[in-house]
């Protein structure tokens, strides 16, 4: 239910593979006006099925101290947290503050 704005990110490192992957991320509804925090199966939920839940997620950044929208964040090749522009098969949301 409407736009998530993703404005910090957390990653852990898969053990196995030593490659990180999002965990969780904290995101802003600008419907409610609140902050929310989402893990990493919520947001995949979500994002497989945008068309039931109708939300969008997108990066959301201070650029010269104004928070700005960035990118729209998708689910690429069925798994990997990424923005629309970055075709890397593995998580990456750019340079989204960690917490």
């Amino acid at each position: 239910m409407g736009r998530y704005l993703v404005y910090e990110v957390k990653y852990v490192e898969n053990q196995i593979s030593g490659y990180k992957h999002i965990d969780r991320v904290k995101a802003f509804n600008e419907d409610s006006g609140s902050n929310l925090e989402f893990t990493r199966e919520e947001v995949v939920d979500h994002l497989r099925q945008a068309y039931l839940y109708n939300t969008k997620f997108y990066t959301y950044f201070k650029k010269n101290g104004v928070w700005t929208v960035g990118q729209q964040i998708i689910l690429f090749e069925g798994k990997y947290i990424t923005t629309v522009s970055n075709n890397k098969k593995e998580d990456n949301l750019g340079e989204l503050p960690e917490y």
